[in-house]
């Protein structure tokens, strides 16, 4: 009986042995195989892809959620894992947003399309930093994340260095930086698609203006300050786009330390034709806007918006576009000064 079970045991390693070193043969060279994980190819496990914390998403092509108003606003993409860096703390007082609701008139508009060639719908951020007109030079080091400026002064970057010479690179070839969702989303300027400020750009916009437009598909989680509720359009057809606007960053010098301590935002909604440019782009309703003829229901949301901003600046998406907004502003200064944001952004 002892011999039977012995010989059985010498017949099954010597049938399983090829089987176990055809294994180990496989699993090793997907081992060796960049951003693969180890897998078992033997029971059907196929390789997996590593995505890395540095990775850089694309704009993703997104159908529109139609609203009741036939303005669409795009699903939200999905939220891009940062790297670790060190920042500025989270922004909250004492930085301050003097928010406003600004109504449309037809100057103003006509001066959006000269600057934009179209309607600036979406998130546009505008604007060189007001008090730090005296930089003359300034150096970067790479590890702390920190500039210093004229030889005295630090100031702690509000981003990542990769978030920085995205920023950078744009503001060099253009001096406009936004993005608009829609049908389809439109980039103003020359910020790479796929890079982290356009996509948080993207995901700040489609909160907003799902405010705006009482997207509550959109936000059906989320947590409106008083009990808020979004007023839905019931009067007035049409299509419509709302533009957010970050301007005016002032920077002040405490000690030896530069920081950002209020900015500006307006919201303004602007009536659209039903036909669009070439391009597909949408055109100002002219008519419209010399009359007034806008939803009431939006307008108290967008003014709801401003009125409540210390509470929506709180949103992590709100967050980055301020800190996005910042840094344009720093660098559009050093820009008007002479200083080349192209070897700064060779050197981040």
């Amino acid at each position: 009986m002892k011999t039977i079970v012995v010989r059985l045991f010498v017949f099954l390693f010597l049938l399983l042995y090829p089987f176990q070193v055809f294994s180990a043969i496989v699993q090793e060279a997907v081992v060796g195989t960049a951003h693969l994980f180890k897998t078992n190819f033997l029971f059907g496990v196929l390789p997996k892809q590593a995505l890395t914390t540095t990775t850089l998403l694309p704009i993703v092509k997104l159908q529109p959620l139609e609203s009741e108003n036939k303005n669409s606003l795009p699903q939200t993409p999905e939220i891009p894992v940062l790297p670790t860096f060190p920042v500025t703390p989270d922004v909250q007082s004492p930085f301050q947003i003097s928010a406003r609701y600004v109504k449309a008139t037809v100057p103003q508009i006509e001066s959006l399309i000269q600057r934009y060639k179209e309607i600036p719908g979406g998130i546009v951020l505008e604007g060189a930093g007001l008090g730090i007109e005296s930089i003359q030079k300034v150096t970067f080091d790479s590890q702390s994340n920190v500039f210093q400026i004229n030889g005295d002064y630090s100031y702690s970057c509000a981003v990542s260095p990769e978030e920085m010479k995205a920023i950078a690179e744009a503001l060099d070839k253009n001096d406009l930086l936004g993005i608009s969702l829609g049908e389809q989303a439109f980039v103003y300027g020359n910020l790479t698609e796929g890079s982290f400020p356009s996509i948080y750009l993207q995901l700040a916009d489609h909160f907003l203006g799902s405010v705006v437009f009482a997207n509550q598909e959109a936000l059906s989680s989320y947590a409106f300050p008083s009990g808020y509720l979004l007023q839905k359009n019931q009067e007035t057809e049409g299509c419509f786009a709302v533009c957010f606007n970050l301007d005016r960053y002032q920077f002040k010098f405490t000690g030896k330390k530069l920081h950002s301590s209020s900015s500006d935002l307006s919201v303004t909604l602007i009536p659209l034709l039903t036909e669009k440019s070439a391009e597909g782009r949408f055109l100002p309703d002219f008519d419209k806007i010399q009359k007034g003829e806008l939803p009431n229901a939006y307008q108290n949301n967008a003014t709801h918006l401003v009125e409540n901003i210390t509470h929506y600046q709180k949103d992590f998406r709100i967050q980055k576009i301020i800190r996005y907004g910042e840094t344009a502003a720093f660098l559009r200064a050093l820009k008007t000064q002479g200083i080349s944001l192209a070897s700064l952004s060779n050197s981040l």
